[in-house]
């Protein structure tokens, strides 16, 4: 189903969680993944019934959905609020926001990476193996 807002500090009963419309081709939603650091946009990946994948960003104050990759799982923003780091098929990439450039950070054949995540400061990425 499809990601929804609300707040943290106000009870359940207190408020109506904001949904996140659907994204991209009727039936595909976002599944949400990470707040950018100024707060005013979520990344996630598109997801179906049939598919799973694909960067999107969703505005927050225009409530609009914008697709940056047409592949690519869990992405995380940096620092910068201008790149996000994602997975695919255990290959570790970067994406630019504004040009939606996306190369390739780490390959750790003939093992594929599963998760990840970043230092605070953005300098060290911790991260799974599995074989394939």
């Amino acid at each position: 189903s499809n990601g929804r807002i609300m707040e943290i500090e106000r009870s359940w009963s207190a408020q109506t969680p904001i949904d996140i419309g659907p994204v991209g081709a009727a039936g595909e939603w976002l599944n949400v993944w990470s707040w950018s650091p100024d707060g005013q946009t979520l990344a996630g990946a598109r997801q179906s019934a049939r598919r799973f994948g694909g960067i999107v960003l969703y505005s927050i104050e225009s409530r609009q959905a914008e697709t940056l990759s047409e592949t690519g799982f869990f992405p995380v923003w940096l620092n910068d609020g201008a790149r996000l780091l994602f997975y695919d098929r255990g290959i570790l990439y970067l994406l630019d926001r504004r040009s939606k450039n996306i190369s390739e950070v780490l390959n750790a054949a003939p093992y594929e990476i599963d998760r990840f995540d970043l230092s605070r400061d953005n300098r060290v990425i911790s991260y799974s193996l599995t074989t394939k």
